[in-house]
């Protein structure tokens, strides 16, 4: 790449739960949904730099687990 950003961090799947209310502590609550998103310093940043720039070469450097959320 001869003109762009690299990002290099850490790539994190961030498992999102929806729940129905805010426990009390000590109690537990419903979960109502569970998504993924991506999360951790490269996905963020990269996602933050396209959002102001459309057209600006960008590069993924990190590490990913081999393991299921890794290949999602």
């Amino acid at each position: 790449m001869d003109r762009g950003i690299t990002c290099a961090g850490n790539l994190i799947v961030d498992q999102v739960k929806e729940i129905e209310a805010y426990p009390q502590p000590g109690n537990l609550t419903t979960i109502k949904a569970v998504s993924r998103t991506v999360g951790g310093l490269v996905p963020n940043c990269l996602l933050a730099l396209r959002a102001l720039d459309p057209v600006l070469p960008l590069e993924a450097v990190g590490l990913v687990g081999n393991d299921e959320p890794g290949d999602w």
